[in-house]
């Protein structure tokens, strides 16, 4: 992943506000009246509140999602339940073995194991306050029945793998439709090409393989919009939808096909803002030198793997497939070329070292930026792995 170490202009922001925040702020007050809410959460977000959100730096993005969770806990419990219920004392392999009873044969035990779970629950409520627990507790009104009880302890289960989503009716309706004041809608086609060409960014900082697209008619008109990505998913953090440093221009295989919704805070991500590769070694190759050596700069065999940072840029790595992207036959075939190609040009001599600008012809331009070089890093290790010459990053 490439840093993107470039900030918002005064003006870039000033044009952002009067595109995208200051709706936000016209239609604060409607939005409460609409969407009925208790007076604190009308006065967390408040005018001010709301500029501090849409434009805080990379690290207080994060300070901002905690600070938020605790004091309205039933945020996380609608869009995050998994985290929410990190601390709930049953396991879910309990509550699998509850779910897969079959009633008809194994009643008895099920009515001892579902007095057991309605205590927990309760008392879990009681401490911690759960819209979830509550509708489960009390669907019907008079107490659920066996089977109801079983469907709905399923229906939990889900929550706690990660992997189900909690009935949106259960909650508050400014909960369910807080991504509407944050409306990631009034991000223009405008205004999404302004931040980018402001950034200058063109290849993408997430796997620096793809290009960012930002196609231009003859008239001068963009005539498609470029993807960008919201590093904090804007549907588990509706709050964060028009925050300036939670976007991320990106291609769209990595924002569609590869992150997608992923909880990229607590499980620990590397934000493009604040982290990226360095002149570190990062790519690794196996190949013969021997037959490289004697077979005039061929190879027959060629491999790659990505090389563990220990830092969470490694979870970045991982989820974008970098090491399976960078695997393909194209990229495996033009590092073949590139190998060559040095091997004619005495790269073990010091013709490279003498005249930097041969690295042009591996297409490796020292001087340009990684976010406009496609695969700059993966050139710089496999140059440095093949040649005396340590070129700039």
């Amino acid at each position: 992943m490439i840093l993107i170490d470039k900030t918002y202009s005064k003006a870039i922001k000033l044009s952002f506000r009067q595109a995208v925040v200051d709706k936000a702020l016209q239609r604060r007050a409607s939005f409460f009246n609409r969407h009925p809410a208790p007076t604190s959460v009308i006065n967390y977000f408040s005018d001010m509140r709301l500029l501090q959100l849409a434009f805080a730096p990379p690290p207080r993005l994060g300070r901002m999602i905690s600070q938020l969770h605790g004091r309205f806990p039933v945020l996380q419990e609608r869009y995050l339940p998994k985290v929410f219920f990190a601390d709930f004392p049953c396991t879910t392999q309990a509550l699998d073995n509850f779910t897969s009873l079959d009633l008809r044969s194994h009643r008895a035990q099920a009515q001892s194991i579902s007095s057991t779970l309605k205590a927990q629950l309760h008392a879990y409520n009681l401490n911690k306050g759960s819209h979830l627990i509550a509708a489960i507790l009390t669907d019907p009104p008079t107490g659920p029945d066996l089977a109801t009880f079983r469907d709905a302890i399923a229906s939990f289960a889900s929550c706690l793998y990660g992997s189900g989503r909690i009935d949106a009716s259960i909650f508050p309706a400014w909960v369910n439709n807080l991504h509407k004041l944050f409306s990631y809608g009034d991000v223009t086609q405008a205004v999404a090409v302004e931040l980018i060409n402001h950034l200058d960014i063109t290849i993408c900082p997430y796997c620096n393989q793809e290009e960012i697209e930002k196609l231009t008619a003859i008239d001068g008109s963009v005539d498609y919009r470029p993807a960008i990505d919201h590093f904090y998913p804007k549907a588990l953090y509706p709050f964060l939808g028009i925050s300036l440093y939670n976007f991320v221009p990106s291609c769209d295989k990595c924002n569609s096909n590869y992150k997608q919704e992923i909880d990229t805070f607590h499980n620990g991500y590397a934000h493009p803002f604040l982290y990226g590769v360095s002149a570190h070694p990062l790519i690794d190759f196996d190949y013969d030198p021997l037959a490289y050596m004697h077979g005039n700069g061929r190879m027959e065999n060629l491999g790659l793997r990505v090389i563990p940072q220990g830092t969470p840029l490694d979870n970045n790595l991982n989820i974008f497939s970098i090491q399976t992207r960078y695997r393909s036959s194209q990229n495996i075939q033009n590092l073949k070329d590139y190998a060559e190609l040095a091997f004619s040009a005495g790269a073990y001599q010091t013709i490279l070292n003498v005249n930097t600008n041969y690295l042009i012809c591996f297409l490796y331009h020292p001087l340009r930026p990684a976010l406009k070089h496609q695969h700059k890093k993966l050139k710089y290790d496999f140059l440095r792995r093949l040649t005396t010459l340590t070129p700039p990053f």
